[in-house]
């Protein structure tokens, strides 16, 4: 079979496509299925990237290592929100140091000596997340501290020990986070006091999802038009060898996966 270098081009991209969402499909799925709600996927561009809270490394997974954050008053809690951590650019570093098994606790005391249990995923490992920002319901339990307790940790991002890495945590009162810019502190034998702040560190300008909704970059259905077919794409007969062009398509076809959103879609 003989196709021209146009076919060709676009037979290379619908592969390295396929390749990519089966990867993407599978991560959203492993999502869809965690414990509370997801709300959002972490907007992650070089540009807008700031450091994520990680705590000092553990020689073990089962290692347990506590945040607290002091809201400075007790407020009824409608939920919280767990952003994970992610490295611009690099979306196998995202989600790194979610923990496997966590709890989140609020009281009244800072000592904690009677919490009250808001999420307790400390039974199973959670899964992994990747990019998905997670909202747990509280039911509106009162508190003025809340903590979160890792008590299974993942692999640090660089393979080297176990580590917590949280983007950050957001405590939503009346449909507002009251955590922000609230004191934070932790355990003394893993947390790591330089990024503390982090944890209740102000939303990004755009805010900390992918933004999808802009009007401006959105055209009204009534002007959609259908894109004519200019070729054929053989569904079989293909192969990318490797080398640089290879490397150009998926190096292009990630970056085009990683800023859109493929939830719903049945890759087969």
């Amino acid at each position: 079979m003989s196709i021209n270098r146009r076919e060709f081009v676009m037979t290379g991209a619908a592969l390295a496509a396929l390749q990519g969402f089966g990867v993407r499909f599978a991560l959203a799925s492993a999502a869809s299925a965690a414990p509370g709600k997801q709300v959002g996927c972490m907007a992650w561009p070089a540009a807008t990237w700031y450091r994520p809270y990680v705590s000092k490394m553990a020689h073990e997974a089962a290692t347990t290592t506590w945040l607290q954050i002091d809201l400075g008053r007790a407020y009824p809690i409608d939920s919280v929100r767990l952003y994970p951590a992610f490295i611009p650019g690099d979306e196998h570093a995202n989600d790194y140091g979610f923990p496997a098994r966590f709890r989140v606790e609020a009281s009244n005391d800072a000592s904690f000596s009677s919490p009250r249990i808001l999420v307790d995923c400390s039974g199973s490992d959670f899964p992994e997340l990747w990019s998905q920002i997670t909202e747990f319901a509280a039911g509106g339990a009162s508190g003025r501290y809340v903590r979160l307790t890792a008590t299974r940790l993942r692999r640090a991002q660089d393979g080297v020990g176990y580590r917590l890495a949280l983007g950050k945590i957001d405590v939503v009162s009346g449909g507002k986070d009251v955590a922000e810019h609230c004191p934070v502190t932790g355990d003394t034998a893993l947390a790591n006091p330089q990024d503390l702040a982090q944890i209740t560190c102000s939303p990004r300008p755009m805010g900390e999802g992918v933004v999808t909704d802009n009007p401006d970059n959105v055209m009204p259905a009534a002007e959609w038009r259908t894109v004519p077919f200019q070729a054929a794409v053989p569904l079989s007969g293909v192969r990318l060898e490797d080398g640089l062009f290879r490397r150009a398509m998926e190096n292009n076809i990630t970056y085009l996966l990683g800023s859109f959103s493929f939830a719903g879609y049945d890759v087969t």
